[in-house]
């Protein structure tokens, strides 16, 4: 979901995350940071969120 309309992202912007993903992942120095953005934000997103400007909502 788009972090700011709560709107469903389209197919370009959960592949441009999804590329960030493999590339945060894969890369030692961003995966420590990445980990660390995670758990030191309040928001609890990634830097893949971030950069594709959005958040997964957990639903119950």
């Amino acid at each position: 979901m788009h972090f700011n309309t709560r709107e469903r992202i389209g197919y370009g912007s959960a592949v441009a995350r999804h590329l960030m993903n493999l590339v945060v992942t894969g890369i030692p120095v961003l995966c420590v940071a990445n980990l660390s953005s995670v758990n030191l934000s309040k928001d609890r997103r990634g830097m893949h969120d971030k950069a594709s400007g959005s958040a997964v909502i957990h639903r119950r």
